[in-house]
């Protein structure tokens, strides 16, 4: 028989957290394993104690489940299996005394632990006593008296040296927050443990098995065998095994605290990990399968326990944390600026959570409220930091761990919890908590120890247990679910008020630019009217000054009475373009479907083209599609591009337009190789009143205005390719409709 330290190779310092220990390859000798095939229930491994166990000679001829054990056994577990449900146990007699079958799944095997079974308690007995634990744990009101009772309760039911109740905080460090000993025994009540003492391979099997028993730490492993007795098995996965055997390294460390057995059960909180209960003992002793089931569920009572406690301390807080955010809401439906509802009246941002100091900032202000850092390095925390976080909320104890700056400001903002209130992330309310230095007293110095072999690090564990303390700066109280949760619907509630406030607004300005827009078609109204009836007068009377004078030599009067008829006609086709463009936007859109064919055609035999612009060949494409848009706006936006397409090419040897529709783009099109545009003037050309031609041709400059704000009201698209002296083509669309 090979020992537990050749078995197993020695686990170094950096793979300590990556201990294989669910797959060890040998077990405690106070039970016997037995693997089978999940489909053809033939054995493929053992344990090397299951003949000496079961005293069963010849175990080399079996070869199957029930040449070892009761046909019923193998019934029950076929049934099971079959119907996929949790495997029961099954409790057998062998000469005089009574096995445990402890049958579990992994992976495609059935492992099958073998335990001695004790008489068990009388049935009244037991749930006699379990009713008065029940009763007792109820009756608890804090957290510190339910443990305690907890540790008394166990050690009274299970006669261990020493009972713990060790909680694990968040970085997996845990206190023995309850005892309950032997008087003499040295007491390790308020000790703390480092993370590396139950490294994370052991705290998941934890998490998955529940309990966990040590008979014996100087036992003898019995190594897991295949069927012909060849070779030693480390790959099958024990992490649900009773029997399972221990790290050497876990098995050093309990020698090292002078303790011969231990039994660990889970607590096991909102599906996490919360903290375990230890029992230790200074001789060997076992404790059986069913005893063992009984303090797992006595711990899950004890969890159940805190999580009641802990749902009624939220409860409370919560409760006061709303009475004070429905204050604050009135203070800030009824006080207009924002900076003092929420810092100048009671309660206050300082007053809603437990801080130290708070800062209010908005719109590149920063108010503080209490202790906080200066407003220079909050801009900078903002900047450097939360900015860059992205998070809607953040909170931590310790800033300084995250954000190096903040070690300059630990004494009055170790912890902040800092909600946004824009999407940009810069502005937010930030609460901050000061440094609370605190003196850990530690089981022993928690730095990691080993030794040094062929050029790697071994872990050593540690050999000393008495008190060794340690200061710890840098971090604040916790941030409380309660306070995190309230801080988010207050966000939720600020944004709210924020979103009314400016829907306000936005209803004064809606309200004023209806008065405008009353105003303008006044105004449109008087230019339609009032100013083209005197303009009409100077037209008409130039004209008829012009037909009755005889001008023949009077080259001045007659330049300047055409000046007055030109200038009349430009400013009455001004006047028309500007009432176009004031109309657009005033009017609902009505979307219908139009056909651009008939539109195309319609402008084009309305130009004149074989009078006005004899050399210009015009191209249509046929069968455009149709487009479902408003009728009006189709026409003045085609009419527009068209009739600068032809007016902008009329002086080329050859003019030509081309209207047609581009399917990769959906998009419509008109093209002409006239004067084209510079391109450093392509972000103006949709400008009102922007004409970038020469006065040889005619025109407002608000017509590629128009077509602009047609399209847009349609949330369409419209952009242009074009080159100097060589044409233009605009591309437009009047959206997905």
């Amino acid at each position: 028989m090979q020992d537990q330290e050749k078995i197993i190779t020695a686990t170094n310092l950096t793979n300590c957290d990556k201990e294989p220990i669910h797959i060890i390859g040998h077990i405690q000798p106070h039970g016997a394993l037995v693997v089978i095939d999940m489909k053809s229930y033939a054995i493929v491994n053992y344990s090397e104690n299951l003949s000496s166990f079961l005293q069963t000679k010849n175990l080399s001829s079996f070869r199957y489940l029930n040449d070892l054990f009761p046909d019923d056994f193998i019934i029950q577990l076929k049934k099971e299996l079959e119907a996929n449900k949790t495997l029961s146990t099954y409790t057998f007699e062998k000469g005089k005394e009574n096995f445990l079958l402890i049958p579990h799944v992994s992976d495609d095997k059935v492992i099958i632990d073998v335990e001695k079974q004790k008489d068990k308690l009388p049935s009244f007995t037991f749930q006699q006593q379990l009713n008065n634990i029940l009763s007792q744990i109820e009756k608890t009101t804090s957290l510190k008296e339910t443990s305690q009772i907890s540790t008394q309760l166990i050690k009274n039911i299970y006669g261990y040296n020493r009972v713990m109740l060790y909680r694990f905080d968040k970085d997996w460090n845990g206190e023995v927050i309850a005892e309950t000993k032997d008087e003499n025994l040295e007491t390790w009540l308020g000790l703390r443990y480092p993370a590396s003492d139950i490294p994370k391979p052991a705290r998941e099997i934890f998490l998955k098995q529940g309990v966990r028993i040590i008979s014996d730490v100087y036992y003898k492993p019995s190594p897991i065998l295949s069927l012909d007795n060849s070779n030693l098995q480390t790959s099958i996965n024990l992490t649900n095994s009773e029997l399972r055997g221990v790290s050497p390294i876990h098995i050093e460390y309990l020698k090292n605290m002078k303790v011969n057995a231990s039994l660990t059960t889970s607590i096991i909180v909102n599906g996490k990990l919360w903290g375990l209960i230890t029992c230790h003992h200074y001789k060997a002793k076992t404790v059986d399968y069913f005893q063992r089931q009984s303090c797992k569920f006595l711990t899950q009572v004890f969890a159940n326990q805190i999580n009641l406690l802990d749902t009624k301390k939220y409860v409370s807080s919560s409760k006061q944390l709303e009475t004070l955010r429905k204050k604050l809401m009135l203070q800030m439906q009824s006080v207009s600026k924002f900076k003092e509802a929420l810092l100048n009246y009671q309660p206050n941002l300082k007053d809603f959570i437990d801080c130290g100091g708070v800062a209010l900032i908005r719109k590149n202000k920063i108010n503080v409220l209490g202790g906080t850092p200066l407003k220079k390095e909050i801009e900078t925390l903002i900047r450097e930091h939360l900015a860059k976080q992205k998070k809607s909320i953040y909170f931590t104890e310790s800033l300084s761990s995250h954000f190096a700056s903040a070690e300059a400001y630990t004494k009055t903002a170790s912890g902040i919890l800092a909600i946004s209130l824009d999407a940009n992330f810069k502005d937010f309310i930030i609460w901050f908590r000061p440094e609370i230095i605190t003196t850990i007293e530690w089981g022993g110095n928690p730095e990691k120890n080993g030794y040094v072999k062929d050029g790697v690090t071994y872990l050593h564990p540690r050999k000393s247990f008495e008190k060794w303390s340690e200061k710890v700066a840098g971090s604040s109280k916790v941030w409380e679910n309660s306070e995190i949760e309230a801080a988010t619907k207050l966000q939720e509630n600020i944004n709210t008020v924020l979103v009314k406030k400016q829907k306000e607004k936005i209803k004064l300005l809606n309200n004023k630019l209806k008065r405008v827009n009353k105003e303008l078609e006044t105004f449109s109204y008087s230019v339609s009217h009032d100013l083209r009836a005197p303009l009409r007068g100077i037209d008409g009377y130039a004209r008829i000054l012009k037909e009755h004078l005889n001008l023949e030599k009077d080259d001045y009067s007659s330049h300047a009475l055409e000046t007055i008829i030109s200038s009349s006609k430009k400013m009455d086709i001004l006047i028309d373009d500007i009432l176009s463009y004031s109309k657009i936007g005033r009017q609902d859109i009505r979307r219908i479907p139009v056909d651009l064919n008939a539109v195309v055609f319609e402008i084009i035999n309305s130009s004149n083209l074989k009078i006005n612009y004899p050399q210009t060949q015009i191209k249509a494409e046929k069968n455009l599609p149709k487009v479902f848009a408003d009728s009006r706006m189709v026409t003045q936006v085609c009419a527009n591009l068209i009739t600068n397409a032809i007016k902008y090419s009329q002086n080329q040897k050859e003019p030509f337009v081309e209207i047609g529709y581009k399917e990769e783009s959906k998009a419509y099109f008109v093209k002409d190789n006239g004067i084209g545009i510079d391109e450093k003037y392509i972000d103006k050309i949709f400008n009102v009143f922007t004409r970038l031609a020469s006065a040889d041709y005619e025109g407002s400059g608000i017509g590629l205005a128009i077509v602009k704000k047609s399209i847009d009201l349609h949330e369409g698209k419209i952009w242009v390719e074009t080159k100097l002296n060589e044409g233009t083509t605009f591309f437009f669309n009047f959206g997905n409709a």
